[in-house]
This record gives structure tokens, sequence and C-alpha cells, in this order.
């Protein structure tokens, strides 16, 4: 955690509005960021906030997309939180994209050419001190989540299962929300992932009505158990939930082909060129597939049936 003397840019409060927002210069063409506007900021106590003014690329530009990108800078550091405001002071819509391990990533699918935009900074539930790096990148193409799964979960039924069948070698990125209509009481939905002899691989929990969470999982061909489960934190009434479980595979397939030689080996994380994909020869790789599947037998009630249970 860092403390007065470590951070970078004690700004003394003095961007803490749209009004008083900071300017972002662009960066010139021969910066080696990738970024359209960057900088490294600071939150210096739990009130902090900061507003930076962007403008987005003229429309000869062809980048409709604007992504914003905050992180922390120090390990077990600040956690920033990122939010995107059009000219008015009026919060944009925009998709949350990543939000893990101290990294905060939303994109917004389409923006006015020439428009100005405001970027808000704050550390995750206003807690921590700490440095941060904000970048902000205008981009021809949007992102695009597939839907895994969605439900409804509740009280009568606070459980539900899906079977997992994957084909191939694949790197997930999985992004988890949970919602309902009675904010009045404080919960939570948790999705688990277990492999085929029952060991858990990977969990995520959202609180709802909260920010979508992000994880990532390489899955090896086989199948799989996927469990969501809703729990209130005072553990009395479990209310009416929704979760919706979506995201994309990061890579091509992996792994020897028999038609090239060339590729890269299984676990090295590179991806083969698309030439050596696409051969008639080649052969077909399906996605996996998802199916509502029943709870396994030997199923752990564990404290993975519970999102508050720390697990």
């Amino acid at each position: 955690m860092a403390d007065a003397s470590t951070l970078l840019n004690v700004d003394l409060h003095t961007n803490d509005s749209i009004l008083t927002a900071s300017l972002l210069p662009t960066l010139s063409a021969d910066n080696a960021s990738r970024f359209d506007y960057a900088f490294k900021g600071s939150i210096s106590d739990t009130s902090d906030l900061d507003y930076y003014k962007v403008r987005a690329l003229s429309a000869a530009a062809g980048a409709p997309v604007m992504t914003v990108m905050g992180w922390g800078l120090a390990t077990n550091g600040i956690a920033p939180r990122v939010s995107v405001f059009d000219a008015t002071g009026r919060q944009v819509a925009a998709n949350l994209l990543v939000n893990e391990l101290g990294s905060f990533i939303v994109q917004v699918p389409s923006v006015v050419a020439g428009a100005t935009y405001y970027v808000k900074v704050e550390a995750q539930a206003r807690q921590g001190v700490g440095n941060y790096f904000l970048g902000v990148d205008f981009e021809r193409i949007a992102a695009e989540l597939t839907t895994f799964a969605t439900g409804s979960l509740s009280a009568a039924d606070a459980q539900e299962f899906y079977d997992l069948q994957v084909h191939r070698t694949v790197l997930y990125h999985f992004t988890l929300s949970a919602a309902t209509a009675d904010a009045s009481i404080d919960s939570a939905i948790r999705v688990t992932i277990y492999d085929g002899r029952g060991n858990v691989i990977f969990t995520k929990v959202a609180q709802a009505g909260g920010d979508i969470v992000s994880g990532n999982l390489v899955l090896e061909p086989g199948k799989y158990k996927v469990r969501f489960s809703a729990a209130p934190r005072d553990k009395t009434r479990t209310p009416p939930l929704q979760y919706s479980l979506t995201g994309n595979m990061l890579d091509d397939p992996i792994g020897p082909q028999p038609q090239d030689s060339t590729t890269s080996p299984s676990g090295s994380g590179s991806t083969s060129p698309s030439s050596s994909t696409t051969s008639a020869s080649s052969p077909q790789y399906s996605d996996p597939t998802w199916s509502g599947g029943a709870k396994p037998i030997g199923s752990p009630s564990d404290p993975y049936s519970d999102p508050y249970s720390g697990a």
C-alpha cells in the first residue's frame, strides 16, 4: 500500500469534478505507448476522485470505439475503477470487459467523432491509496462477448448446474454479472467450475447490482461441471437473482496440427498462422458446448455453495 511519500501525482483534489477535470494531451505518433491518451496518477485518500478530459478522434480516423483501461501500479495496491461521461456530465453506457487483479477495462462501442468525454478514476469501493495507470484508446472494432449461461435463482432454487464439453484446449475469458429487483438485501452469485474429478478449478463472485467480475481460465479437452449458487450475506432470505456468464475465447486452436509441423507446441501461448489452420486437410475443431445439467452425484456442498464463504 502506497503512502504520501510514494504517490506519483498528488493533485490536492484539484480535479475531483468534471468542472475541474485535467486535460489529457494526446500522445505523439512516435510515442512507444499503444494508447491515444495515457497517464500515471494517484488516489491520495478515500475521498479522492480524478477526472480527465479527452477528445474522441475525428470521423476521418474511423475509430468510433473508445476503450478505457485502468490498473494499479503496485502489487496489492489500489484497484482503480473507471467510468465515462459525455460533455453534459451524463454517464455513458459502457461495457465492462475486465475487472480482476487490479485491472478495470470498459469499452464505449460508439462515440461521437470529435466529441469531448470525461473519464473518472476512483478506488474500487472507495478504498485504498496508491498509484494507477490510465490508458484511453480509440479503435475500429468493439470487443464482442458471447453469452454462455444465463438464468434465475431464488430461495426455492438457489443452485443451477451446466455441463460443459470442451473439444480442444482453449483459453476462456469469463465475465459474471448478478442482478436483483430487491436491492434491500445484500446478495451475490458465485460461479464455480469443476473438472472431471470434481476438483474446483475456477470460482468468481459477483455482487447483485455491483460491477461485473472477470477471470481467465485455460480448459483442456474434457467434461466439466459449471455451478451457479446464490445467497444473501445475512443468510436469511435469498431474493430472486439473475445471473449472466459471458465472455470469449481468447485463442485459436492450439496443439499439434498434422498438416503443418511448424505450428506452435501445445502450451506455448502462441497461435499458429492462419494459413496453417485453414488448409483442406486441417482437422475441424468444434467450439465448447454448454448444456443444462443436474447436480452431480457426490458434488460437494462445500463452501462454494455460498458466495460469502470466503472460498
